[in-house]
């Protein structure tokens, strides 16, 4: 989206930034709670807004764009990574570590999302091939009805069906999800965590934008 704004379309979304940055507090709370997260940072870079709102103004369009292929974009940053978490409802049955290594965790949450909604008889196998060789290029709406098609062949319950293209569907989301993630490589499952933190680079601590000197010395 950012590659589609024109000049000045990105010139007001960055003056909007400026004027919310240089908002005047309303009260001496809110002057307090910003000077203390500096100081709890421990930063005390108590001037770090005038040093924000400098570099907005200094900020382009093309600064934006690399920034994001340099560091965002899956597509082209180096060094790329992502951690997601998986939230399972109690109520709702934990995949198996077979299906968790064979596919995505995307289709398995669609596969439990359409067990819910009263649709079975597709298998997690054959929902992992449609979306693999289903595209959201199509459209969600085309996506919608192929997946209709394919509960429909499998005699699924008529009701249920038109569950599947309604417009507060919690399938649109999940089927979406899915086509999105797909094409991308397997996750990784993090089942140790202080393992998996082991394996990350440190990063220093912040250093102070100015040197403390006490008020008293004895």
């Amino acid at each position: 989206h950012i590659a589609n704004y024109s000049a000045s379309d990105f010139d007001a979304f960055v003056q909007a930034l400026v004027s919310l940055k240089t908002t005047k507090l309303e009260s001496i709370e809110e002057e307090a709670d910003r000077f203390w997260r500096c100081v709890s940072l421990g930063t005390y870079d108590f001037d770090f807004v005038a040093q924000e709102v400098a570099q907005l103004k200094m900020l382009s369009k093309s600064d934006l764009l690399e920034y994001w292929d340099q560091y965002v974009n899956p597509d082209t940053a180096p060094h790329y990574t992502r951690v997601d978490t998986q939230l399972w409802p109690a109520l709702i049955a934990y995949p198996s570590e077979s299906d968790l290594v064979s596919y995505p965790e995307s289709v398995i949450a669609l596969s439990g999302c359409l067990d819910r909604s009263g649709l079975s008889g597709v298998s997690t196998a054959d929902l992992a091939r449609f979306v693999k060789r289903t595209s959201l290029s199509i459209g969600i709406e085309k996506s919608l009805a192929d997946l209709k098609r394919l509960y429909s062949d499998k005699s699924a319950d008529p009701q249920a069906l038109e569950r599947i293209a309604a417009e507060d569907s919690r399938i649109r989301s999940a089927l979406e999800m899915a086509l999105q993630a797909s094409g991308r490589p397997a996750p990784r499952v993090i089942d140790n965590i202080d393992a998996f933190k082991a394996t990350q680079q440190l990063h220093r601590l912040p250093e102070p934008a100015m040197e403390l000197v006490p008020k008293f010395t004895t």
